[in-house]
C-alpha cells in the first residue's frame, strides 16, 4: 500500500477477543498511513473474549508469561505490562521472575483491554478505533471493498 496514502483505509475486525484485540494493536503498532478500524463484539466485551473473561484469579495462564506477547516482533511486552501494572502486583510471586510465572487469565484480559485502550486514545497515530459492540451476521462483497451486515 501505498505510505502517502491521505484518505484512511476503513478496516473491521469481527470479534475483540485476543485475535481481534492483538490485530487492532498491530495495525496501529505497524501503519504507515491512515486507518479506521472498526472492531465488532457480539457481547460488548472487548479484548477478554471467553479465554480471558474469568474473574478468578486461580484460573492461570497455560504458558509462562514470557511467551505471551501480544506481539511476536517485542516479546517482552506482556512482561513489561506486568511489572508496570498495579493490577497486576498482587497476582505476582515477588520470589520468581515475572517471565517464569503462570499469571491468573484475568491479567491477560485486563492486558489486552489495555492495549485497545491504548490505541483508541493514541492522538499521535493515524488510527483510530471504534469499538462496536454489535454481532456482525453476513459480509457482502462488492467490487471493491466489503460491507458488513450487523444483527441491528
Amino acid at each position: 500500500m501505498n505510505a502517502e496514502r491521505s484518505t484512511p483505509l476503513t478496516i473491521g475486525i469481527i470479534g475483540a477477543g485476543f485475535s481481534g484485540a492483538a490485530m487492532a494493536a498491530s495495525l496501529h503498532r505497524l501503519t504507515h498511513f491512515p486507518l479506521d478500524i472498526i472492531l465488532f463484539e457480539k457481547t460488548g466485551y472487548f479484548g477478554l473474549g471467553e479465554a480471558y473473561s474469568t474473574p478468578y484469579p486461580f484460573h492461570l495462564l497455560n504458558a509462562r508469561a514470557r511467551d505471551m506477547s501480544a506481539f511476536e516482533d517485542l516479546p517482552g511486552h506482556f512482561v513489561d505490562w506486568l511489572n508496570t501494572s498495579e493490577d497486576a502486583q498482587p497476582h505476582l510471586d515477588k520470589t520468581l521472575p515475572v517471565g517464569d510465572q503462570f499469571v491468573p487469565r484475568l491479567l491477560y484480559g485486563k492486558y489486552l483491554n489495555d492495549l485497545l485502550h491504548r490505541v483508541k486514545t493514541d492522538r499521535l497515530q493515524k488510527t483510530t478505533l471504534q469499538l462496536e459492540p454489535s454481532e456482525v451476521i453476513d459480509i457482502l462483497r462488492t467490487s471493491d471493498h466489503a460491507l458488513l451486515k450487523l444483527n441491528d
